[in-house]
């Protein structure tokens, strides 16, 4: 099974930190460059996370991880690992 983008989590993490919040992407964390977009900047949304379901074309990956990356009005960035499902190790 691969992991998805939990866009319902990424929204509400945005909504809780939205004041301190200067740009948040989603994208995959192993491979960041190709695969971000960003869908929260200046206080509003640039991506209606309700209706999306691909970043970058790609809805979910089976080695990489879907992430949120914030970064914050302070300098700082936290990247957030942002996805439902599991990939089966055997």
């Amino acid at each position: 099974m691969a992991k998805k983008y939990d866009f319902e989590r990424a929204k509400q993490i945005i909504e809780s930190r939205k004041d301190e919040i200067q740009e948040a992407s989603l994208g995959m964390y192993e491979d960041w460059f190709w695969t971000n977009e960003t869908v929260f900047r200046d206080e509003e949304y640039q991506v209606d996370l309700d209706k999306v379901k691909l970043v970058a074309g790609i809805g979910g990956s089976y080695w990489a991880t879907p992430t949120l990356m914030l970064k914050l009005k302070n300098g700082k960035s936290e990247c957030i690992p942002c996805y439902i499902g599991e990939v089966n190790v055997r």
